[in-house]
């Protein structure tokens, strides 16, 4: 364990007048205050329908490592419950969740791996040390942190004439992908047909009723000098509304086009905390045709076999969180909703309760995590098989990555659709919901399609294409 016994400090949250964009705003910290690691939460979905209206840019205070969850979660908690006394003295500090109000005021930063206890993927908890965040039906700016002069030197920077870096590719040579299974991309297919084979097998006999199985492609390539150009290539092609960058420590980066939010709590104006998952299963990839695209949406709201990967998740949070939430307050509002994103099209819904006020973020974690759309049904039984099937650790993929604020809200990504980026070596996962009525040659085009758009994007990086 490496732990920082520094807390994160209190501070105002202030409006902003600049005029920028995000991407904007993140270059140039990136560029003009190189000694700070600056990590970026980026709603890139800018057009009034995401359901994440917020993006944030913080400043890293201190980074703790973890080898164990429970450790990782007692310091959590510790934390929390600091930011719930600060509430309780000070209750007009609960912010309702205000259309204008910055839901994170200053708070720590999480990532934690889909494997409990790993030496090669520990939880990360860090500690803030300011913030920005952009509201973006407003196009508003504000800041949390302490006052400095450099912030009235931004002001002034920043309302000047500015232009976006020229972030085109980075010719590195040329490389080759292969999954973590089989030395090529050919044999990863047999490979996977096989573990499909698997799956449905176990959904036959009765052992489980849906497997999330998944696989990993990787490449050498040595590209942790240029993560954040890396970045704003990626998303300039793959827009999501809970994308991230977060460089984890030097040697390791997540670069994330996320559109899975795993869960969010948000207090309500009569001070009750409520808690929202919105799991993804059911996927097409979209199509250039707008009459093809179209039918495409339409199959994927009808499908039986979508809509009973989907429904079983959904039974499966409602019981997640009837563990944590107060009886009967458990709904779902949103039921297999169709949602476009800019290469897919995506089956999601929502599920909603009010926590117990006596539930620690620890708890909710421990009911809730891994997310269901990551494991199957039953959870436990289906993450036993898929260890074994799989054979080996999915690391941060499939994991979560959010912030607990000490305005009482938190809000958790799902670690999908997105790239790990070592010292030597890149890698991105993909998968799917697995049952008996499965067809493995389908399954895996369905693998393809949710990782060739990032392996796509990063060979044209390594190659020299410029747009």
């Amino acid at each position: 364990m490496n732990q920082s016994n520094q807390k994160s400090a209190k501070h105002p949250t202030t409006r902003l007048a600049i005029h920028c964009s995000p991407e904007e705003l993140m270059g140039h910290l990136v560029e003009s205050e190189t000694q700070k690691n600056w990590i970026w939460f980026d709603s890139s979905l800018d057009d009034g329908r995401s359901t994440n209206q917020w993006s944030f840019i913080f400043a890293e205070a201190s980074r703790n490592e973890f080898q164990t969850r429970t450790e990782a979660l007692t310091f959590l908690d510790e934390l929390t419950c600091e930011f719930r006394a600060n509430l309780e003295r000070s209750p007009e500090s609960l912010q309702s969740t205000s259309d204008s109000s910055p839901p994170f005021t200053g708070g720590a930063l999480i990532a934690l791996p889909y494997e409990e206890n790993h030496a090669e993927f520990p939880t990360i908890i860090t500690l803030v040390e300011k913030s920005f965040a952009f509201h973006h039906p407003s196009q508003t700016w504000f800041f949390t942190g302490p006052s400095e002069e450099s912030l009235l030197k931004l002001n002034l920077k920043l309302n000047e004439p500015t232009a976006v870096a020229n972030d085109t590719a980075n010719p590195v040579g040329e490389i080759n992908w292969r999954s973590r299974e089989a030395p090529t991309l050919e044999a990863s297919h047999e490979v996977y047909l096989e573990k499909i084979e698997a799956c449905r097998e176990l959904t036959r006999v009765g052992e489980c009723y849906e497997l999330c199985l998944t696989t990993q492609f990787a490449a050498q390539a040595k590209l942790s000098s240029k993560v954040f150009s890396l970045y704003r290539f990626l998303r300039k092609r793959s827009k999501a509304p809970f994308s991230f960058y977060w460089r984890l420590n030097p040697k390791t980066a997540l670069l994330s086009a996320s559109p899975e939010r795993f869960l969010q709590i948000k207090p309500t104006a009569n001070k009750e905390l409520q808690i929202l998952s919105s799991p993804i299963k059911g996927t097409r990839k979209r199509s250039t045709d707008p009459h093809v695209d179209g039918e495409l949406k339409k199959d994927l709201a009808v499908n039986p076999k979508d809509r009973s990967e989907n429904l079983m998740i959904v039974d499966l949070i409602r019981n997640d969180l009837g563990r944590i939430c107060k009886t009967e307050s458990v709904a779902v509002p949103d039921f297999l909703k169709v949602e476009s994103f800019s290469t897919v099209h995506q089956l999601i819904s929502t599920i909603t309760g009010n926590l117990h006020d006596d539930v620690s973020l620890s708890q909710v974690i421990t009911a809730c995590f891994p997310g269901g759309s990551m494991t199957g049904a039953p959870k436990i039984r289906s993450m036993q098989h898929l260890a074994k099937i799989e054979g080996r650790p999915r690391g941060y993929y499939s994991g979560i990555v959010g912030y607990a604020s000490r305005s009482g809200h938190c809000d958790f990504a799902m670690t999908i659709r997105t790239l790990l980026v070592g010292q030597d070596e890149i890698s991105v996962g993909a998968g799917g919901a697995i049952l008996f009525e499965s067809d493995p040659e389908s399954e895996w085009q369905e693998v393809l399609i949710k990782a060739n758009p990032i392996i796509e994007r990063v060979n044209e990086f390594v190659g020299g294409v410029t747009n």
